[in-house]
């Protein structure tokens, strides 16, 4: 279903890199492995059997003052990201009318419909407003876990939208990660495992083992799984400031879709705090991204 899938990704005008196919079914495989989780994805055809409407979701069981509590909805972790109905222009009312009609007639498998991280004008929020005897809950979290870049047209690099103080800070900032400790951008050529594991010590240097998602075991390498049908699809790279002695300042991971990109799982070693890797890495990859046209 791949292909299929991150076509209609494509041609649908609000879907976000978040939706594709390898970061849709590599978080289904992370979370899975760490919790009861069933995918239900609901997919919608016109009669000549094209896929015109997508919608995958997940059920998974917790417990509700000591009673099992069934819900159902995007997927409880930070994959959840923009989530929302997928459907061409011209059959949104259709598929979202699929969609309910669906959850409606499937009402006894869950107590809860859960929908994260969609704004209220979203497909899944109307929908989601005429499901009728179910409890939908909507949650939206306190800071996002990417940042999307958006570029306006004649822009030619970073500074185009940065004020004075920003600027001035940037520019600090590469002075120190590049000519003072002599660091170097790695841009491409990565292993996905091995990308997926220096941003996960990035990760759990800046966040600790109580924060850091990377301290489940395994988690790693699924991610790794992940990275590694991103990587070989083009939607997506890592992109790491690396000391001299081969230690990663800061890293992070960058979706892609069309001509916009999302920077996701940015992190930096707080051993090198002094130098604001973090902002270096967010410019340079802004200024690649838009040489390249996104």
């Amino acid at each position: 279903m791949q292909p299929e899938w991150d076509a209609l990704v494509y041609r649908d005008p609000l879907a976000t890199a978040y939706q594709t196919h390898a970061v849709s079914l590599g978080g289904w495989r992370i979370d899975a492995a760490e919790m009861d989780l069933e995918p239900v994805v609901i997919a919608v055809r016109d009669d000549a059997g094209t896929l015109v409407g997508l919608a995958p979701l997940a059920i998974w069981t917790t417990r509700h003052h000591g009673i099992p509590w069934r819900i159902l909805g995007s997927l409880p972790g930070t994959w959840a990201s923009s989530w929302d109905i997928l459907a061409l222009p011209e059959w949104e009312e259709q598929v979202v009318a699929a969609v309910l009609e669906f959850l409606v007639a499937q009402q006894h498998r869950f107590d809860q419909f859960l929908v994260r991280r969609v704004g209220r004008k979203a497909r899944v929020a109307r929908m989601a407003d005429s499901l009728p005897g179910v409890l939908t809950t909507w949650r939206t979290p306190a800071s996002p876990v990417g940042h999307w870049l958006l570029v306006q047209p004649g822009w030619t690099g970073v500074n185009d939208y940065l004020n004075r103080k920003q600027r001035s800070l940037l520019r600090r900032s590469r002075r120190r990660v590049y000519d003072d400790v002599g660091a170097r951008l790695i841009s491409d050529g990565m292993d996905p495992h091995e990308a997926a594991r220096r941003i996960a010590t990035t990760h759990l240097a800046r966040w600790g083992t109580e924060r850091s998602e990377f301290a489940h075991p395994g988690r790693v390498d699924r991610f790794g799984d992940l990275l590694e049908a991103v990587f070989a699809r083009g939607q997506g790279g890592c992109l790491e400031a690396r000391a001299p002695n081969g230690e990663s300042m800061a890293g992070m991971i960058c979706l892609r879709l069309r001509h916009s990109a999302v920077l996701y799982r940015t992190a930096y070693n707080p051993a090198f705090a002094d130098c604001s890797p973090g902002v270096a890495l967010d410019a340079d990859t802004i200024d690649a991204l838009i040489q390249m046209g996104i």
